[in-house]
């Protein structure tokens, strides 16, 4: 007998009212689903616009929508891996939640999340698009933070120790360019601005395949539908 093919979206749908980072029904659109490579993550809507109304259109109010969405409780459960790159932004903005997993860090004796910052920096792009700010998802296996201060004889040996993909948010205010990680617990480097030398590093680890800038994790760029396009992802980055 042919095993039934697993539909995510209906079984979020018999299950949805207990799980606290699924919006409510009249709060979230065409979420739960396997998203086509033709979608758009980052849909402006009413919550959307409504969540970005509440900064001021400077570069204090920024900070603060950054530290907003990084704010976006993590949840540790069982279901983050079919709940990975299944939600718009939309529907991450209406909950303030962001489903994840906990791994153990051997080091600190103690626990940090695995994954989030797929869905904070996708919110962000959106409410940065709500203000008329241009955002773009940039995807790297790199600490693009500490990667922008390195330089000199050696440069890319020291910044290729970092072994996990990330996500973090390109945006230009003002004139300036910035790189935002939401989902970083260093306040320090929530913003970097992006001088010359940044840029042209930015673009160098494009060339080189350490890099990938898109509209959204939809981008078919970015390529992020599934946490088996993570996985995949961790590969063709390393």
């Amino acid at each position: 007998m042919m095993r039934k093919k697993f539909e995510f979206r209906d079984f979020f749908a018999k299950t949805r009212h207990k799980e606290s980072f699924v919006a409510n029904p009249s709060r979230y659109s065409r979420s739960l689903r396997s998203p086509a490579r033709k979608d758009s993550r980052i849909v402006i809507t009413r919550e959307v616009r409504k969540f970005a109304a509440d900064f001021k259109n400077d570069i204090h109010g920024i900070r603060e929508m950054v530290d907003a969405v990084g704010s976006f409780e993590l949840i540790p459960t069982t279901l983050a891996r079919l709940a990975y790159g299944r939600r718009t932004a939309n529907d991450i903005i209406a909950t303030k939640k962001v489903p994840s997993i906990r791994r153990r860090v051997k080091v600190m004796q103690d626990y940090d999340f695995l994954i989030g910052c797929t869905d904070m920096c996708d919110a962000l792009i959106a409410s940065f698009h709500a203000k008329n700010i241009k955002a773009v998802h940039v995807r790297s296996v790199l600490d693009l933070q500490n990667a922008l201060k390195l330089e000199g004889r050696g440069f890319m040996e020291k910044i290729m120790g970092h072994n996990l993909p990330h996500s973090y948010v390109r945006f230009e205010f003002q004139g300036k360019e910035y790189l935002a990680d939401p989902f970083t617990s260093d306040l320090s480097k929530r913003i970097v601005p992006l001088n010359k030398n940044a840029l042209n590093l930015l673009d160098l680890l494009t060339k080189v395949g350490k890099l990938r800038q898109g509209r959204d994790s939809w981008d078919k760029k970015i390529g992020l539908y599934s946490f088996s396009n993570f996985k995949k992802d961790k590969r063709l980055l390393q």
